[in-house]
């Protein structure tokens, strides 16, 4: 998985992507979020400021219905 830092790109807009958040509290979170296409972060539903949401990466290929 490779996090990317929002000041050098963004993901397309509405596009779900695993959002960092450090400033978190009671401590640092990892949520499911996208970007508008004006450019305000959406995660967990409700709009960040920015510099909330510091790095994003793609969204992990779900497991197959197979079993193991």
């Amino acid at each position: 998985m490779n996090w990317i830092n929002v000041n050098r790109i963004t993901p397309k807009p509405f596009v779900s992507v695993l959002c960092r958040m450090p400033g978190e509290k009671p401590f640092p979170t990892v949520h499911e979020g996208y970007i508008s296409d004006d450019g305000i972060w959406v995660v967990y539903g409700f709009k960040r400021e920015p510099g909330e949401v510091t790095h994003w990466t793609d969204m992990p290929e779900y497991p197959g219905d197979e079993e193991d």
